[in-house]
C-alpha cells in the first residue's frame, strides 16, 4: 500500500508543510493546500511504501482463511519497534507498549491480532512512517498568489 503526502512552502521558507493526498483511482492522488498570503509557494509530492498498512492487510487476509500468524505477528512487532524509534515522549513509550503485547506468547492469538488490527495503533503508526525510501517528485511546482482583480 503507499502513502502519498502533498508537500508545500513559501518561496524561502526552509521546511515543508504537509497535508495527506486521496488516492482517487488507478494512478491518481488528490492533494490540497490552502495558501494565506501573496507570493510564490512551492509544492511538490511525497510518496513511500506505507509497509505497516501492507502489513495489516496481509495479516487480516492469513486471518480470515484461518492460516498460522505466529511468523506474521513477530514481523509486525519488529515493525512498531522501529516507529518507536522515530517517535518521541509517550508517542514513542506507547508504540513500545504494543510492540510487547504483540509479542507476548502468554496473550491469546486472537488477543494479539485484535491489538494489531486495532484503529488507535494503526493511526499511530501513521504519525510515525519510515520514508527513508520515499519519492520526492521532482522539479517542485511554483504557484503565484496573487491579489483578486
Amino acid at each position: 500500500m503507499l502513502r502519498c503526502v502533498l508537500r508545500y512552502r513559501r518561496a524561502g521558507d526552509a521546511g515543508w508543510d504537509e497535508v495527506p493526498m486521496e488516492f482517487l483511482d488507478n494512478d491518481r492522488w488528490r492533494g490540497i493546500f490552502t495558501v494565506s498570503d501573496i507570493g510564490v509557494y512551492h509544492s511538490t509530492v511525497m510518496a513511500w511504501i506505507d509497509r505497516f498498512s501492507s502489513w495489516c492487510r496481509g495479516l487480516a487476509k492469513k486471518v480470515e482463511a484461518g492460516q498460522d500468524v505466529a511468523i506474521d505477528l513477530l514481523i509486525g512487532t519488529e515493525l512498531v519497534q522501529r516507529a518507536s524509534m522515530r517517535a518521541s515522549g509517550a508517542a514513542a513509550q506507547q508504540l513500545r507498549a504494543w510492540a510487547a503485547m504483540l509479542q507476548d506468547d502468554r496473550r491469546a492469538m486472537a488477543e494479539r491480532v485484535q491489538i494489531a488490527l486495532d484503529e488507535a495503533l494503526r493511526t499511530a503508526m501513521e504519525a510515525h512512517p519510515d520514508t527513508a525510501l520515499a519519492t520526492i517528485s521532482k522539479p517542485e511546482l511554483a504557484v503565484i498568489v496573487d491579489r483578486p482583480k
